[in-house]
């Protein structure tokens, strides 16, 4: 019987050329790759049952897991791998791996944002656009030199992020309970626990994935540790923040602003109350995108699935408590 993968599309940088090159890397196991659209819900779970793999499907809850009949592993097209339900994954004796290939751009992406909120390219570029060529319009403007940005998650983008707040001369300070303090050292930061980053830091930039442990860990008590005069930045996950809290904080004055490119609930409705403020600066869930990082993803996704199918255990383990007890025998 010929192995089939179900990939899973969101249209965004998903084309018939770029995903030509993933059919012919499954094509050579054997696998016929079966693409549709994650938003066409039916369609995927119909499919699920008969798949040997999932890639990039989103929405992958315990019912889905409990139907799959065939399937030998789940790869994500994405850092992130907050939508598959990884215990029912595990209780199914399914590895779950996904791909690091976009870390450099969410983190030229946090820096653009961090730059947009200090340098009020927002306010000067619609003041401009207006004919007011006037610099007594303009508010106060703080030096980047000298300021401390707390990194909430110091992974392969958290370190990426540093390295640029290193090059502006920035105090770096970091949060991550599964970081060495000499790790942390060795990239320039501060490994200090999460309430005396959130009291130092006059930027606070997230960058932990979404779990059991971080989900709102930028709650109503978290937000009001930090500096009136800080600013939130958020590129990670949007359930990383309590997003009614951050949005009284923001309309009370009790911090200056946020750069969010991630929401509670995606796409955000038009009438989110936070899209409203004037000390937001909005992006669409676009911090990952470049045209080299889709093509990079889609090819570190296919080879991991090709790993898979073949026999072997990811490289990128999601739920590495799964060793030992999968469905199908791997060689490691």
């Amino acid at each position: 019987m010929a192995l089939m993968v179900v990939r899973g599309i969101q249209g965004r940088g998903d084309t018939d050329d770029t995903l030509e090159a993933e059919r012919r890397t499954l094509a050579e196991l054997g696998a016929e790759m079966v693409v549709v659209p994650v938003a066409e819900r039916e369609r995927v779970r119909q499919l699920v049952p008969e798949a040997d793999g999932l890639l990039g499907v989103h929405d992958v809850d315990a019912a889905m897991i409990r139907s799959m009949g065939r399937c030998r592993g789940i790869v994500t097209v994405s850092h992130g791998f907050n939508y598959i339900d990884l215990e029912a994954a595990t209780a199914a004796g399914l590895p779950v791996a996904n791909v690091f290939f976009c870390h450099r751009e969410v983190a030229n992406h946090t820096i653009m944002l961090l730059l947009a909120a200090t340098r009020k390219l927002i306010m000067l570029h619609n003041l401009l656009k207006q004919g007011q060529w006037r610099r007594d319009l303009q508010p106060p403007v703080a030096p980047l030199y000298g300021q401390t940005i707390g990194l909430i998650g110091f992974g392969h983008i958290g370190r990426e992020v540093a390295r640029r707040a290193l090059a502006m001369d920035m105090a770096i300070l970091a949060y991550d309970p599964v970081v060495e303090p000499e790790r942390a050292a060795e990239a320039g930061a501060e490994l200090v626990q999460l309430d005396e980053l959130l009291r130092r830091s006059d930027y606070v930039s997230l960058h932990a994935p979404s779990n059991p442990r971080t989900r709102e860990i930028l709650n109503e008590r978290a937000i009001g540790l930090m500096k009136p005069s800080a600013w939130v930045f958020n590129t990670a996950r949007g359930d990383l923040i309590e997003e009614p809290a951050l949005y009284r904080a923001l309309r009370d004055g009790r911090i200056a602003g946020a750069g969010l490119d991630v929401f509670a609930v995606e796409p955000t409705p038009p009438d989110n109350p936070i899209l409203q403020l004037d000390n937001v600066i909005v992006t669409p869930h676009a911090a990952g995108f470049s045209d080299e990082a889709v093509r990079t993803g889609q090819r570190l996704g296919a080879e991991e699935m090709a790993r898979i199918l073949s026999g072997g255990f990811p490289r990128n383990i999601c739920n590495p408590e799964v060793r030992g007890r999968t469905r199908y025998p791997f060689a490691e």
